[in-house]
């Protein structure tokens, strides 16, 4: 047991690694530039820069995990200052890798100031397992591991919904991506059935997993705030994407709060998985949810 409870938190930490890689180079367009002073040169330039308020949060909070769980995976074979400098090692190393490989990616500015948002996001996390680590317990592991098959398609159906994955910290976003909803909103009784009949379903996967271990009118509301509270955070970087008119953001409010028209708001390239994550909820459900 001791093994494994120095396992798990190995893996949460590569995986946050893996996370921040995604939202430090997504959309993954690379390019050399043509004109430059090369990507060391660029990070040391801006070591004075003033961050702007929501980058350096969003910055904080995207490496808070990562010390986090970072200073557990010793245990207790190490002692507390070699894990907490083992942690802000590691922040510091992604962090300016991240930095150094945002050069070459396209739409990316290479920032010192991202670093320092970046190690100081890692030392609070580290500081924070230190002093609850401890104490910390997993939750839901045992029903999560109870329940694989309703899991994996309520993961899959959050993962449909909040694909690209990569928030945004930015009030007046937030503003532009409710606005269609709080000013002109738009429900047909087609969209009512629908989304009623999904939520029931992830009602019944909810209540599955949670077993009589949580009430499902407890976890549900918090699981629906939690997928809508990302949707936003999400859907506010995708509200206005370059060429696009305010006039044609229909797309993105249907994004928001899963009420699109018929198959005007469906992208293509989802599909397949639509169609496979449909049935799959109905097959959960007849699981035993």
């Amino acid at each position: 047991m001791r093994g494994n409870s120095s396992y798990s938190p190995a893996i949460v930490t590569a995986g946050l690694a893996v996370i921040i890689a995604y939202g430090s180079l997504y959309p993954f367009e690379f390019s050399v530039p043509t004109a430059g002073p090369g990507p060391v040169q660029a990070l040391l330039r801006t070591w004075a820069n003033t961050p702007g308020r929501g980058d350096f949060l969003a910055n904080v909070l995207l490496y808070m995990p990562l010390g986090f769980f970072a200073v557990l995976t010793p245990g207790q074979r190490c002692t507390v200052i070699s894990r907490c400098l083992g942690a802000l090692l590691l922040g510091l190393l992604i962090s300016i890798s991240m930095e150094l490989a945002q050069y070459y990616d396209v739409g990316r500015d290479t920032e010192a100031t991202d670093v320092y948002a970046n190690v100081t996001g890692t030392v609070l996390g580290a500081t924070f397992g230190v002093v609850v680590g401890g104490s910390f317990r997993w939750p839901l592991v045992n029903q999560i591991a109870a329940n694989r098959i309703p899991a994996l398609v309520l993961s899959a159906w959050v993962a449909y919904r909040l694909y690209p994955f990569v928030p945004t910290i930015d009030l007046h976003k937030y503003w532009d991506t409710l606005k269609p909803i709080v000013l002109t909103p738009n429900l047909s009784t087609y969209d009512l059935f629908r989304h009623s009949a999904i939520w029931l379903i992830v009602y019944a996967l909810v209540a599955k997993i949670g077993g009589a271990a949580l009430s499902p009118w407890l976890l549900l509301p918090v699981f629906a705030g939690a997928v809508l509270l990302s949707k936003i955070l999400i859907s506010a970087l995708l509200s206005l994407p370059k060429g696009l008119s305010r006039s044609n953001s229909q797309p993105n409010r249907c994004r928001l709060v899963g009420f699109p028209s018929a198959a005007s708001c469906r992208a293509p390239s989802r599909s397949m998985f639509s169609l496979f994550l449909r049935n799959s909820s109905f097959m959960a459900a007849g699981y035993g949810c």
